[in-house]
């Protein structure tokens, strides 16, 4: 059996042969070796659901060199395995979805009241990066997160802005930070920490770091002089005494 699918990256025509002892194997045969060929181009069907199309759009990305960092691919395929393939959506055919589904499961993450609104922004980002892809490569003729897009920026903002006026910031005072320091470097008789992350709370309170700063800092991001440390990472400086 010989057909024609699509073209070659030279711009000719691409025949593919395939050779079977029935009508319905070389069928078989034939649909099995186009599908091999599309998961190596990327290419995107008609039939593919949401979770396909997205993983398709980032497999694209990080073939093309230089295209996508290493850290951002890591993020999106997170996004994809944690905000989208676990969900109704992901098993939907790409082609049927419409604004509504887009909607509900961005409302669906919000109910579920565990995520941060970037991580839900994040997800909303994976599906509309995915349609626009797929519609710039005319393999879709709609993308439908571009109807509710506006719609749920705001929700998110307004539940971002809401979330910043309910935090409340704890300031210590003099004798609680010093209580604070003499606490945290109490050592036992063997010379160890009673609290062995004493130290590294004392760290975040001298350089005002955050967590995930502080557990990213190499030696390379510190700086020494006689007088003070200072430390720069994620092109910050701090200064730290040393006492």
């Amino acid at each position: 059996l010989r057909g024609q699918d699509g073209y070659n990256e030279n711009g000719s025509v691409r025949f593919l042969t395939v050779t079977g002892k029935s009508r319905k194997e070389c069928i078989r045969l034939m649909e099995e070796r186009i599908t091999e060929l599309d998961k190596k181009a990327g290419v995107f069907r008609g039939g593919d659901t949401v979770e396909e199309l997205c993983r398709k759009h980032l497999n694209t990305h990080i073939s093309q060199r230089g295209r996508i960092k290493a850290t951002a691919a890591d993020r999106r395929e997170s996004t994809i395995n944690n905000q989208v393939a676990p969900y109704p959506i992901a098993h939907m055919q790409a082609s049927a979805v419409r604004p509504i589904d887009i909607e509900g499961h961005i409302e669906t993450l919000i109910a579920e009241d565990r995520l941060s609104v970037s991580s839900i922004e994040k997800a909303f980002h994976v599906l509309n990066g995915a349609y626009r892809w797929a519609v710039a490569r005319q393999e879709l003729s709609y993308n439908p997160c571009e109807a509710v897009r506006e719609g749920i920026m705001n929700r998110l903002n307004r539940l971002a802005e809401k979330d910043a006026d309910s935090n409340d910031v704890i300031i210590l005072s003099e004798h609680e930070v010093e209580c604070l320091r003499k606490t945290a470097l109490v050592r036992r008789e063997n010379g160890t920490y009673k609290y062995p992350v004493g130290p590294y709370v004392l760290f975040l309170l001298e350089t005002g770091m955050r967590v995930g700063e502080l557990c990213a800092l190499k030696w390379e991001n510190v700086q020494w002089d006689e007088d003070s440390t200072v430390v720069s990472i994620m092109g910050t400086r701090h200064l730290i005494k040393i006492r």
